[in-house]
């Protein structure tokens, strides 16, 4: 997440943490960023949820990038913005249905 931060140089950045509900939000209005990524939560994961908070605050995203195990296949529909999938688990275990997909090593 860091290394997307300092490439693109995004004017602003939310981090969405989220598991079967948005559990919490930041937001940061410049790329150079203490980002630290926590896990809040610890719920089944769901997709939905986080695609519904950007819907709902009416951002509007140059793109997403989620990061997940991907245990679950309960997404959204496809959001009008790309998505890059950050497949965490050794497998794939529900290929999302649009996006793409990198295994995080």
């Amino acid at each position: 997440a860091c290394h997307v931060l300092h490439t693109y140089r995004p004017s602003k950045t939310h981090v969405i943490y989220a598991d079967s509900a948005v559990s919490h939000v930041e937001t940061y209005d410049t790329p150079d960023v203490p980002f630290k990524p926590m896990a809040p939560g610890r719920g089944g994961t769901n997709f939905i949820p986080a695609f519904q908070y950007i819907e709902e605050q009416g951002i509007e995203p140059v793109c997403a990038v989620y990061i997940s195990d991907m245990e679950c296949d309960m997404f959204p529909q496809e959001p009008p913005f790309p998505v890059l999938w950050v497949n965490t688990h050794t497998a794939l275990p529900y290929p999302p249905p649009f996006g793409r997909v990198i295994n995080l090593q």
